[in-house]
């Protein structure tokens, strides 16, 4: 009995824990530009370039929320929100342009903003994705469980691929 009062406490406590997707870049390093409305970072000390693209992960059971930004110069910008780390790193002049490729011929300019289930409870991850070009942006999110574009899913999983050791 006392098994399944603390079983039943802890699985209530960690439906929690997942936080919302609140928005694709840190709190508090946006600047709004853009005829659509989709914040920009500021210039950052990590590279002279330009970023090209936000990929946010934020839930999970332990409720991490976790920002990449990627400049045009392959310069790569980690923050950890909760736990508060930071780091940098680099991903490849062909890796950037082989990404890029992928994210034009997968669609991602066409895809709708947001791919949510209904359901968004309990210890899924929330995925934003923020392209830039030309001064403007497109920002789309999901979450596991969403029945989303299959060229969606594999840009994550090629953004998850290649940022992989920077930050996690």
């Amino acid at each position: 009995m006392k098994r399944t009062i603390l079983l039943s406490g802890l699985i209530f406590f960690l439906m929690g824990c997942a936080p919302a997707l609140s928005g694709v870049l840190p709190e508090g390093s946006p600047t709004p530009v853009g005829t659509k409305g989709v914040p920009l970072p500021q210039k950052s000390p990590v590279s002279e370039g330009s970023p090209l693209i936000i990929f946010r992960r934020s839930g999970g059971l332990t409720g991490v929320s976790e920002s990449w930004v990627i400049y045009e110069d392959g310069q790569v910008a980690y923050q950890e929100e909760i736990k508060g780390g930071s780091e940098t790193g680099e991903i490849g002049a062909q890796e950037l342009a082989g990404l890029l490729t992928l994210i034009e011929e997968r669609g991602f300019f066409s895809f709708k903003g947001s791919y949510m289930p209904q359901n968004t409870c309990c210890d899924r991850f929330s995925y934003g994705i923020t392209v830039l070009q030309d001064g403007q942006g497109k920002r789309v999110t999901t979450m596991d469980g969403a029945e989303a574009p299959e060229g969606l899913w594999t840009i994550i999983g090629e953004l998850s691929k290649l940022l992989t050791g920077i930050g996690d």
